[in-house]
């Protein structure tokens, strides 16, 4: 007897590695997957979980179309925006989530949000590991915002005061409206550090899809430190992009768009050293040009080919953009984007012994795992 790859599978091994509090498992119900899990929706995981709790959330049906509020610290693993296992079922909130004040220290990791991220609180150490979202914005006081390792359909927006946060080996990308900023951190302080992202303009849709989309620009920052990053084919780069970026420190970026002369980074009321201005970073594979401007996490490979100007160009020596520095936003050697969580994977579940035995009688397990760095 042969089971298929599921997230659940994984979580005693990510049990044996973890000395905190329970784990609980979320399954839509889907007819004839292998594990129905202990609640049908994120909403009811997070009433019944305590702090510090983590939720296995199963690649599934859309959860809770409503939304739901993250009211505690809690842990939450989805099966990724892409994976390569067996089922290929990713995990989606399509409802709308929000963070209070009792969110602090939560973590995400492994999951699509189509709809925005709203909060309701000033809220602190929020994070967000290989994820997908639409978008996220909040009027609130924040501290410790880490996104690492995500893919940005749309615009991250911080309209107040944002502290200690870093943004790091992300890939932005899709249409947001003419004038609007892939990243708005509109009152940041200098402990603020944007590094190692990749940021083309690109489709505007669903995970897989290729639809056009232009009009978006880059980012608006004050007083952050902006390193080793990549700004590539952005529709309305220009001179207004960047009006509103002072006080920040830019260093090792290059930034190009086809038949286009942009302005050098950085500009006036801004500081740093060792920028490429009008380079092409050459990636692998990306079907993508001033005219026609999308971005598929199957199809393009975001790597910088051999003779870029960005490989081993970056601070710390390594490649400038997503797919550099200490968290590389690729997990294998291949071109696929995935989002699988950084957790053992058990990827064959086989039963060796007979499938029907006495009560109290031993069963013999083989199980085949893969360690997700």
């Amino acid at each position: 007897m042969k089971l298929t790859t599921t997230l659940f599978a994984a979580a005693a091994l990510f049990a044996a590695t973890t000395v905190s509090a329970t784990i609980r498992t979320v399954n839509a119900g889907i007819t004839g997957y292998p594990a129905p899990g202990q609640y049908s929706s994120i909403s009811a995981a997070i009433t019944a979980a305590n702090p510090g709790d983590t939720l296995m959330i199963a690649g599934s049906t859309p959860y809770d179309a409503a939304g739901f509020t993250v009211s505690k610290q809690l842990v939450f693993i989805g099966a990724g925006y892409n994976p390569q296992n067996v089922d290929r079922l990713t995990t989606i909130v399509s409802g709308a989530m929000t963070l209070n004040a009792s969110s602090n220290g939560s973590v995400f990791m492994g999951m699509i949000f189509n709809s925005t991220i709203v909060s309701t609180a000033n809220f602190s150490n929020v994070t967000f590991r290989r994820c997908y979202l639409n978008s996220f914005t909040t009027s609130n006081t924040v501290s410790g915002f880490n996104m690492t390792e995500c893919v940005v359909l749309g615009q991250i927006t911080f309209n107040t005061t944002l502290t200690s946060s870093i943004f790091r080996n992300n890939v932005f990308i899709g249409d947001i409206g003419s004038g609007a900023y892939k990243l708005y951190m509109s009152a940041s302080a200098a402990t603020d550090t944007v590094d190692h992202n990749t940021f083309i303009n690109g489709r505007n849709g669903s995970v897989t899809g290729s639809t056009y989309a232009s009009g978006s620009g880059f980012m608006r920052s004050i007083n952050a430190i902006i390193t080793n990053n990549i700004f590539y084919n952005l529709p309305v780069f220009s001179t207004t992009i960047l009006s509103s970026c002072t006080g920040n420190y830019f260093y090792n970026n290059i930034c190009y768009r086809s038949a286009t002369t942009l302005p050098t980074i950085p500009q006036s009321g801004n500081f740093g050293t060792g920028n490429i201005n009008n380079n092409d970073p050459l990636f692998t594979t990306i079907f993508s040009s001033a005219t026609n401007i999308y971005l598929d996490l199957n199809a393009d490979n975001i790597r910088p080919a051999s003779g870029s100007p960005c490989l081993f160009a970056a601070t710390d020596g390594t490649t400038i953009g997503a797919t550099g520095g200490r968290f590389p936003v690729y997990l294998s050697t291949n071109n696929v984007l995935t989002g699988e969580p950084p957790i053992p994977s058990v990827r064959a579940f086989n039963i060796t012994s007979s499938t029907v035995v006495a009560p109290g009688t031993p069963i013999n397990v083989t199980v085949r795992a893969k360690k997700i760095n």
